[in-house]
């Protein structure tokens, strides 16, 4: 008798590329299994999780409904598309407070209206044992949408913010620290774990120097996976010479010993933009420096792979049906 294949056996990346084989493909200059997608000129997005498998132990049911708009809002970003209205499926066990349900809701409207889109209402359903949330989005393209494919070597790899304090947030949970003293001593960390921001002057960005920018991705997966996502995609290394790493992040690492650049490299939900400019728009970069909360990390250059420090960074990242870290 043949044994079933599930889920968990294969893992969440390989079933992403089966799913992809009955995907439609849509000519706009984007990959199937980009960020998002445009139809008729019109942009697309769906993002979802499980409260189970996000909250943690400072976060509200509030907290959940404001991420899963960002969720959403940010891979609009990446991609430079203005976010229009957000709609959003929910899931709820009979024993859910209703209460639970409505700081879910508010936390969708005030994230929603923080980056002017409209929360357009939805759907609810029953759930066997947990609260989960689907947020879908629909969006209009300020420029020529930007693919994770269109880089060159010699390209400048840049990021918006600063990493390592979800990464910190993730291994204070997992090894126990003392939450009281987290909250005093680490404030930004528990920030931005509660509500994060996607950066919304990127599509000013986008506006300004689109003719600039070969490629982009979300963050949200971790900068090693989203790294690792680029350079794979565009058949190129990247070679970086800076980690924006948070000052938080730093303190943190060194009270417990850590390395910073590991916290940075493998946190997560960081919902920060990582994008490339064109090698002959050294002046853009120059200007992106100066007037906008973006840092010059590297360079593509040719063969594969992700290198920081003369030693290959790993682009692994959070597998949700084998609950651990994973390569991509």
């Amino acid at each position: 008798m043949e044994k079933t294949v599930t889920v968990g056996n294969i893992g969440e990346k390989k079933l992403v590329e089966i799913i992809l084989e009955y995907v439609d493909e849509v000519d706009n200059g984007l990959e199937k299994d980009d960020d998002i997608a445009v139809v008729q000129g019109i942009a697309l997005k769906i993002d979802g999780f499980s409260t189970y498998n996000s909250m943690l132990p400072w976060n509200t049911y509030y907290d959940m409904g404001w991420k899963s708009a960002v969720m959403v809002i940010s891979d609009f970003i990446a991609k430079g598309v203005k976010p229009l209205a957000i709609m959003v499926s929910i899931g709820a066990t009979r024993e859910t407070p209703v209460n639970d349900i409505i700081e879910i809701t508010k936390g969708i409207r005030d994230s929603a209206h923080y980056y002017d889109v409209k929360f357009v209402g939805g759907d609810t359903n029953a759930s066997k044992s947990d609260v989960w949330i689907d947020a879908s989005g629909i969006g209009l393209p300020v420029n020529k949408v930007i693919s994770r494919k269109g880089a060159k070597a010699g390209d400048y790899v840049l990021v918006t913010g600063s990493f390592g304090l979800t990464g910190a947030a993730f291994y204070a949970y997992l090894t126990g620290y003392d939450l009281n003293s987290l909250k005093e001593k680490y404030p930004e960390i528990i920030k931005a774990t509660k509500q994060p921001l996607a950066p919304k002057f990127f599509l000013e960005i986008v506006g300004k120097y689109r003719e600039c920018i070969s490629s982009s991705i979300d963050i949200s997966d971790g900068l090693a996976f989203s790294l690792g996502q680029l350079a794979f995609k565009n058949n190129l290394s990247i070679h970086l010479i800076d980690l924006p790493i948070h000052y938080e992040a730093i303190k943190y690492a060194h009270e417990l010993d850590l390395d910073p650049e590991f916290l940075a490299l493998y946190g997560g939900e960081e919902f920060q933009i990582l994008f490339t400019i064109r090698r002959e728009c050294e002046n853009v970069v120059q200007s992106l420096i100066r007037d906008y909360n973006v840092t010059l990390i590297g360079f593509l250059k040719k063969g594969k792979g992700v290198y920081y420090n003369n030693r290959e960074i790993k682009p692994i990242g959070w597998d949700h049906f084998q609950n651990h870290k994973n390569t991509g």
